[in-house]
Formats: C-alpha cells, sequence, structure tokens
C-alpha cells in the first residue's frame, strides 16, 4: 500500500482513509488505537481534560521503543477498530487538538526514551480544515542504537492492579 511508503509529515485525510478501507491488519509494524491507550472505559483523558496520563504515556512509548528495537514501526492514534473484534481500522476516529497532542509526545519521546530515537516521526494529520481535529500518527524506524528503553517507571508502577490482573 503507498501509505506506508511516504514520509509522515506528507500523509493526509485520504491517505488514512484509504488505510481505514484497506482492511490491513495490525501486525508486528502496524498498530493503531481509535483514543490514547487507557485502562478506564470510556474514559479518553485526552479528549475530556487535554491530558496524557501515565498508562498512556508508558503504553505509547513502550510501543514505539519495541518498534524502534525491532523491525520498525507505525503507531496510528485516530483510527478506530470494528465493533465486531477485528484488528484492522475501519474508519477514522478523530481527536481534537492533534497537534498539541503529536507535540507532547514528541517531548515526552525526547525526555524518556534512553538512548534517544534518532529518526523518530510523529506528526498530526487534520481530518477536516474547519475544525481542529484529527490524527496522530508516529513512525519509529529500526534502530541501529537498539536497545532502546523507557525511563522513569515500569509497567507495574503505573498500572494499577486490576488492569494487570
Amino acid at each position: 500500500m503507498d501509505f506506508f511508503s511516504k514520509p509522515v509529515g506528507v500523509l493526509k485525510p485520504e491517505d488514512l482513509e484509504a488505510l481505514a478501507r484497506s482492511g490491513i491488519d495490525e501486525n508486528q509494524t502496524l498498530e493503531f488505537k481509535s483514543a490514547l491507550p487507557n485502562h478506564e472505559l470510556n474514559n479518553d483523558p485526552w479528549v475530556k481534560d487535554r491530558k496524557i496520563n501515565d498508562v498512556a504515556k508508558f503504553e505509547v512509548l513502550k510501543r514505539l521503543v519495541a518498534f524502534a528495537n525491532a523491525d520498525g514501526g507505525w503507531f496510528i492514534i485516530g483510527l478506530a477498530e470494528p465493533s465486531d473484534g477485528g484488528t484492522y481500522a475501519d474508519r477514522l476516529h478523530p481527536l481534537p487538538e492533534p497537534g498539541d497532542l503529536a507535540n507532547r509526545l514528541q517531548q515526552l519521546a525526547s525526555e524518556r526514551i534512553d538512548p534517544p530515537l534518532s529518526v523518530l516521526s510523529i506528526e498530526p494529520v487534520l481530518t477536516d480544515e474547519g475544525a481542529d481535529e484529527g490524527v496522530v500518527v508516529m513512525r519509529s524506524p529500526r534502530s541501529r542504537r537498539a536497545p532502546h528503553a523507557v525511563k522513569g517507571g515500569t509497567e507495574d508502577e503505573l498500572l494499577p492492579a486490576v488492569a494487570r490482573a
């Protein structure tokens, strides 16, 4: 698919819509979420208060590090999976203020991934020109500086006991 040959910074809403229509399943180099990873059902702190909670911070960084330590990959926030439990995206699920979210995630990655990922790309793609809504696309290529790790917390420290059970 043409989507994966483009630099993150030139992607358009049409590219994301084509990806959603393609039926491509998540795999070792592709993951998408409709919202920030969170263990509270229907309570995305980004949508509610423009906050990234500790669980979301750790989960996003963990995925980016895993991609860099392996074969590289794409992590897209704002693509929804079907309600039938499929592992493919079937539609856009725009988030508010994707530029702000992308900037915060880039800063977080710079501060908490060791060694730093020198070629990490995190960009917003606005889905409606009249509204500040869109998708955040992250591309973490395979790193020659691997292994990378997330600094400042472990999964056991960040995830509530109920989520680990």
